[in-house]
C-alpha cells in the first residue's frame, strides 16, 4: 500500500489535470452558501425558520449528490475506466438513499461505540470508513455495506487508520495555513485585527473566503480517500487470487 504522501502527490496530479470537472461539481455547494446569506438579510419570522429549514435539508441532499458525483469521477479517473461525467449526476440521484441510510448507520453505531467507551468507538470508525464507498462504487446497501466494508480493514486497520488519518490531517494542516495567510493579507491591507474579527461574529467576507475554501479542498479530500479505498480494495483481490493460487497448487 502507498504512503499517504505518495497517495495525496498522486491526488494533487489527478486534481489538478482534472480541475474544471471537480470544481465545476463542487461549486453547487456554494448555493446553500448563498441562500443563507440571503436568509440572514431577512427578519426573524417562522416564514424564515421553514426557510431555514428547508435550506438545510437541500444542503444535506446536495452535500451527498455531489460527494458521490466526485466519487464517480475520481473512480473513473484512478481506473482507467470510460469517463463519462455526464451520467454521473443522474447515477448520484439514485444512490442518494441508500448512501444516506448507510451514513445514518454509521452514524448510529458510531454514537453508541462512544457511549460504550471511546476504544469501541475507535474502533467502528476505522472498520467503516469504507462503507459510503462500497454503497457508492459496489453497490453495498445497508449493514452489508458496514460488512464489507470492515472485511476489506481485516489485517490493514493500523495502515488504514494512519494512512487516512495522517493524510487528511495533513491536506487540513495545509489548507489552514493557506486560509490563514489569505486572511491575514486581507485584513492587513483593510488595516483591521484578524484576531479580533474571529472572535466576533465573523464578517461576510471570512464567511465567502472559507466557503469557497472549502469547495476548493472537497475534491482533493475525495480523490485521496477514492485512492486509499482503491488501494485496499485492489490489495485484497490480489491477495485473494494469492490464496486461490495456493490452494490449486
Amino acid at each position: 500500500m502507498s504512503s499517504p504522501f505518495e497517495l495525496i502527490l498522486k491526488s494533487v496530479r489527478l486534481y489538478r489535470t482534472n480541475a474544471a470537472t471537480f470544481l465545476g461539481y463542487s461549486a453547487w455547494l456554494l448555493i446553500p452558501f448563498a441562500g443563507a446569506v440571503i436568509l440572514g438579510l431577512l427578519p426573524l419570522s417562522p416564514f424564515a425558520q421553514l426557510l431555514a429549514f428547508l435550506l438545510m435539508l437541500v444542503e444535506l441532499f446536495l452535500s451527498f449528490w455531489v460527494v458521490i458525483i466526485l466519487v464517480l469521477c475520481a473512480d473513473a479517473l484512478l481506473t482507467g475506466k470510460k469517463f463519462e461525467h455526464g451520467r454521473f449526476p443522474k447515477i448520484a440521484k439514485t444512490l442518494i438513499a441508500p448512501v444516506l441510510t448507510v451514513a445514518l448507520l454509521q452514524t448510529l453505531i458510531l454514537i453508541g461505540g462512544l457511549l460504550l467507551l471511546v476504544v469501541p468507538g475507535f474502533l467502528f470508525f476505522v472498520w467503516f470508513s469504507f462503507a459510503q464507498f462500497t454503497a457508492i462504487l459496489d453497490g453495498k446497501r445497508g449493514l452489508d455495506a458496514l460488512q464489507t466494508s470492515k472485511a476489506m480493514i481485516k489485517g490493514k486497520f493500523w495502515k488504514v487508520f494512519l494512512t487516512i488519518f495522517g493524510g487528511t490531517l495533513f491536506l487540513f494542516i495545509v489548507y489552514s495555513l493557506i486560509l490563514s495567510l489569505i486572511m491575514s493579507l486581507i485584513a492587513a491591507l483593510q488595516g483591521v485585527d484578524l484576531l479580533d474579527m474571529l472572535t466576533g461574529t465573523l464578517p461576510l467576507w471570512i464567511q465567502v473566503l472559507e466557503s469557497i475554501g472549502e469547495v476548493i479542498l472537497l475534491p482533493l479530500l475525495v480523490i485521496f480517500l477514492t485512492s486509499v479505498y482503491l488501494e485496499v480494495k485492489s490489495g485484497e483481490v490480489v491477495e485473494s487470487k494469492s490464496q486461490s493460487h495456493g490452494v490449486v497448487e
